[in-house]
């Protein structure tokens, strides 16, 4: 009977996503960009990201603002002085 249930759910959420433009533009960017995605990610978490290293964190934000940009969105960069204890 679960079996049944699962089968019915994931036939419905098939259906529904492929009936879904915006799914499907979804799915067709990250099958364009399977191979740059990890590859940009394993990228991104080299930098390293400890708070009083500031330069590598405006290298972690530059290389974000990167890719942001490329999805058209607009990054910003607040420069601020970080008290450690």
């Amino acid at each position: 009977m679960k079996a049944a249930r699962f089968l019915v759910s994931v036939t419905f959420a098939s259906a529904t996503i492929a009936q879904n433009p915006a799914a499907a533009t979804a799915r067709h960017w990250r099958e364009s960009h399977e191979r740059a995605i990890p590859s940009e990610l394993t990228e991104l978490l080299a930098i390293p990201n400890v708070s009083n290293d500031e330069a590598n964190i405006r290298r972690n934000a530059e290389a974000v603002g990167v890719h942001w940009n490329g999805a058209e969105l607009r990054p910003g960069c607040w420069k601020h002085r970080v008290r450690h204890r």
